[in-house]
């Protein structure tokens, strides 16, 4: 009979683990999305339970609890199971879509066009970044850039920024453009708050 209670008892906690139980994807725009970004890390949340009691294990990612939060990375395609382990025993289990993020990108004078005027390029000075088609919450901010302006095929001017910004150099530069002129931006870096440096790419402009 006591067994018999024990076994019931156990049966309630684990239902009442199940019912308060839910794994968040706080890297996302929606949290609450059974969903993992391939490539990047995923912090997760774990809405219930204390982490540091339990073992979290998963089926298709590495898993790193070190710090009190859960990070989580994956390079896999189909799915994932992330398990809360007590014991050997899983005591919950959530399964997720891994998804590959579409990159950020960025605007030129807040623009994606690729012909503009020069009056157009100087009224925002600036290169801007664009994570919008990415469920991924992109943090962090342009850093660097370089610039080649081209005239008649010919490279006339070219200078490095080590921030968003257009400089006043490059302004001054801007002010004396030709229709036809091709502004080139390269090496344009997003430099994440640990610091790392991603390159978001080219793009070609061209001043009407």
């Amino acid at each position: 009979m006591f067994k018999y209670c024990l076994f019931i008892l156990l049966l309630i906690s684990v239902s009442n683990l199940n019912a308060q139980t839910k794994i968040r994807n706080l890297s996302l725009l929606q949290p609450d999305t059974n969903v993992l970004i391939k490539g990047p890390e995923n912090r997760l949340e774990i809405i219930g339970l204390n982490i540091k009691n339990y073992n979290i294990t998963s089926t298709n990612s590495t898993i790193d609890t070190s710090f009190g939060v859960i990070n989580l990375r994956t390079y896999h395609d189909g799915t994932d199971t992330v398990r809360i382990i007590s014991k050997k025993k899983i005591l919950f289990q959530q399964v997720f879509t891994i998804q590959e993020c579409k990159d950020a990108t960025y605007f030129v004078a807040g623009t994606m066009d690729t012909v503009m005027t020069k009056e157009k390029l100087i009224s925002v000075p600036q290169l801007t970044l664009d994570s919008k088609n990415c469920l991924y919450i992109v943090t962090g901010m342009i850093g660097s850039f370089d610039l080649t302006i081209s005239s008649h095929k010919i490279s006339i001017y070219s200078e490095a920024s080590n921030s968003k910004y257009f400089s006043p150099k490059m302004i001054e530069q801007f002010k004396q453009l030709k229709r036809g002129d091709l502004l080139y931006f390269e090496n344009v870096k997003i430099i994440s708050p640990d610091r790392r440096a991603k390159n978001l790419g080219s793009r070609c402009i061209r001043i009407w």
